[in-house]
């Protein structure tokens, strides 16, 4: 997609006067009508386009296109073209988006693929419309006046190859990119960018849709996403026959709404220790449900290493596993901590759980805050960790640990935590004894 921007030099007009056109252009041979506009006057506006061809002269419905221009500093001037609507992917998986008008069949939908990381906007689809007919160009053109429902699933075939005979279903169709409203955890932590969102009139809402996952033998699962919509009314400019803005002040303001749709995950797990770990997400308690979780929701993760996972955020069953140790945690149940937090009367950004291991001989903690665009994110970490700057190896152990055992060098590295830690020269471990 290009974008053409012209300054115009009228003849017996003030030198004041500037003007700048705008239009959209895609293949050589598709462009938007162009807009004229003044840079007298700092503005914010939205109009509506048709696209014409070149080739034949024919016309299709255009998108909606966004300008604000606005002055900087020593009288700099910023010209900010944008779509009407964008559609992140800032998930790990390519989606498949589905788009259809309200209350019409799946037969007059049309699927677009999403790779992870990229963008979609309403213009991309009023272009793409244009090669289709009936059903399917409506489907796509009503993405530019926001009349439209839209559903998507992740394509794990591709991500994880384990997976090339399981069915992954539609998520339910959200409106307008709308779903359901979060509970659990999610709900009583508060975080501070909610606040940044309510500048300037946006809004911001967070929401969950999930996907089911059909084996062959029958075992189903489900792929959870959080969703974040921030949204703002933009007033529509009134354009003459010859694409100049109305100079009729007096003229009524209609207002569109700009919206940007995130598809994320739902949460992100930080291994802040200086050891490798397994977590597992479950929604009930594995001990008692033998529920072992799903590849989306566990993940072995190294030592400062990062990873993104699907759990179902209503209720979150942690188990955190050292693998060097082989020694689990006892399950934490987010919910019980949710509950927990509504007898909190002030706002509450992060929270801290004891993580215990080895029958409470040591201990790891277990940080829940929300992240950026309300992700809720999950640090394991240590309150001390011990370094040895030295030449020489050193074994380190509490105070009041009496050294019982004389452990040889090539036997250290399989010493418990709760006897101490064995540190090669330049090295640095995690310390999991209080």
């Amino acid at each position: 997609m290009n974008i053409f921007s012209r300054h115009l030099a009228l003849a017996n007009q003030h030198p004041e006067a500037s003007l700048f056109s705008v239009q959209l252009s895609q293949r050589g041979f598709l462009s938007t009508s162009p807009i004229h506009l003044s840079l007298l006057e700092a503005q914010k506006f939205a109009w509506r386009t048709r696209i014409v061809s070149s080739q034949d002269s024919k016309s299709f419905p255009g998108p909606f296109i966004v300008v604000e221009i606005s002055r900087g500093i020593e009288d700099g001037l910023s010209i900010s073209v944008s779509p009407l609507l964008k559609v992140h992917n800032d998930t790990d998986f390519s989606l498949e988006l589905r788009f259809q008008r309200p209350q019409h069949e799946e037969t007059d939908s049309a699927t677009l693929v999403l790779k992870a990381g990229d963008v979609l906007d309403d213009s991309m689809a009023a272009f793409g419309a244009t090669d289709l007919s009936g059903g399917l160009r409506k489907a796509l053109t009503s993405l530019s006046v926001g009349n439209f429902v839209f559903s998507f699933r992740p394509d794990i075939a591709t991500s994880m190859k384990n997976f090339k005979n399981e069915t992954v279903e539609w998520s339910d169709e959200l409106k307008g990119g709308k779903p359901v409203s979060l509970s659990g955890i999610f709900d009583k932590l508060s975080y501070r960018v909610r606040k940044a969102f309510s500048v300037e009139s946006e809004k911001s809402s967070l929401s969950t849709a999930h996907c089911a996952l059909k084996s062959e033998g029958g075992h189903i699962s489900e792929i959870h996403f959080l969703i974040q919509s921030i949204r703002k009314d933009v007033p529509v400019m009134h354009l003459d026959n010859f694409g100049y803005a109305s100079a009729n002040k007096n003229l009524p303001v209609a207002l569109q709404e700009q919206k940007e749709i995130f598809l994320l995950p739902t949460i992100k797990v930080f291994n802040l220790l200086y050891t490798e770990i397994h977590v597992n997400l479950t929604d009930g308690d594995p001990l008692a449900t033998m529920d072992h979780g799903d590849l989306w929701s566990c993940s072995t993760i190294p030592g400062g290493s990062t990873v993104n996972l699907y759990a179902n955020p209503a209720t979150i069953y942690f188990t955190v596993t050292l693998t060097s140790f082989g020694s689990s945690c006892k399950p934490v149940n987010s919910k019980d901590w949710a509950r927990k937090l509504q007898k909190q009367k002030s706002d509450v950004y992060h929270l801290d759980i004891e993580l215990d291991f080895g029958g409470g001989k040591y201990f790891a903690i277990l940080r829940l805050s929300r992240g950026h665009r309300g992700v809720l994110e999950a640090a394991i970490f240590t309150t001390y960790a011990v370094e040895n700057g030295t030449d020489t190896p050193l074994f380190c152990f509490s105070a009041n640990q009496k050294l019982l055992v004389r452990y040889e060098e090539e036997m250290a590295s399989n010493i418990p935590p709760e006897l101490g830690s064995y540190l090669p020269p330049k090295s640095i471990k995690s310390w999991f004894m209080k």
